[in-house]
Formats: C-alpha cells, sequence, structure tokens
C-alpha cells in the first residue's frame, strides 16, 4: 500500500466517489492474509455489513452498512 493509502485518504476517496462513508476501517498490522480473510467474511456473513479488503502490504478492511434491500 502506496503512502497516500492510509485509512484517512481511503475515506477521502470513498467521498469523491459520492460512496459513503465506512463504519469502520480494520488496520491489521502484521497478521497472516488468512487471518484477514477469515474476519472480512466473518462480518460480511451479517445481513447488515458489508466488506471490502484494500492494500496488499499493509491491507485495511473497509466495513460498511449494507443495504440489502436495494
Amino acid at each position: 500500500m502506496s503512502d497516500d493509502d492510509t485509512p484517512a485518504r481511503v475515506a477521502q476517496q470513498s467521498q469523491a466517489t459520492k460512496q459513503p462513508d465506512p463504519e469502520a476501517i480494520v488496520e491489521f498490522g502484521d497478521v497472516d492474509a488468512e487471518f484477514r480473510q477469515l474476519v472480512a467474511e466473518t462480518l460480511e456473513t451479517s445481513e447488515f455489513l458489508s466488506t471490502e479488503l484494500l492494500g496488499s502490504e499493509d491491507p485495511v478492511l473497509i466495513v460498511e452498512e449494507a443495504d440489502r434491500d436495494g
């Protein structure tokens, strides 16, 4: 992830693309990719949440309220 992909920058990019601000930004630090994927998939099972894993070197998980009706 480049220096421009900090969580604050990701939130600004979200605003720039007219998407809602994320409800949470999870920074993982030094953990296995499998753990990050497990967390993302577990949160995604909720009918109220939507997740997106961004970045490759220092990935962050963006969590947003899901609009499952629309």
